[in-house]
């Protein structure tokens, strides 16, 4: 291969690489507007369901104040989203709450491609994992997570009968 051809095969594949790290920032920028965008739309429908009423007489549906716990640095996302429902027991939290309320407690969410789908994956597990403590429902906007200690237990004295172990 001569001199020239060498000079034009480096140059192509410092460009290819240098594309591919472009490409790579504004990946990650689209999702987070699309969280963004997630988050907004989720508010507007529980905006919108209010204005027409539909939360009158629905306990369920409700505007309470959201609790972000506050929880050791070290700690990863599932423990964290664990507190975090835990500290909201008896509300119905979407992912998108879940997720602000996560970034709250100093959860550090950079270098994250998709945290959204993290997040959806990680409320999945805990409910699994919760012996019937953490239920779902499904709503016109998303599926939204409630947690909620049994009869008679004392919320302050978790156990590892919650499913809540580490």
């Amino acid at each position: 291969m001569d001199t020239e051809t060498a000079k034009a095969s480096k140059k192509l594949l410092e460009d290819t690489k240098a594309l591919d790290e472009r490409l790579k920032q504004d990946r990650q920028g689209l999702w987070r507007q699309i969280a963004e965008i997630d988050m907004k739309r989720e508010r507007l429908a529980l905006a919108l369901e209010a204005l027409q009423g539909k939360h009158d007489n629905n306990p369920d549906v409700q505007e309470p104040r959201l609790h972000a716990p506050q929880v050791e640095e070290r700690l990863g996302m599932t423990p964290r989203i664990r507190a975090i429902l835990r500290a909201n027991e008896g509300i119905h939290l979407y992912p998108a709450q879940v997720r602000d309320l996560l970034l709250e407690t100093g959860f550090k969410a950079e270098g994250r491609s998709n945290l959204m789908a993290e997040i959806h994956q990680v409320l999945k597990r805990i409910k699994q994992a919760s012996r019937g403590k953490v239920t779902s429902r499904d709503t016109e906007v998303g599926t939204a997570y409630k947690f909620e200690y049994g009869p008679g237990r004392r919320p302050d004295v978790p156990t590892e009968d919650d499913g809540y172990a580490g």
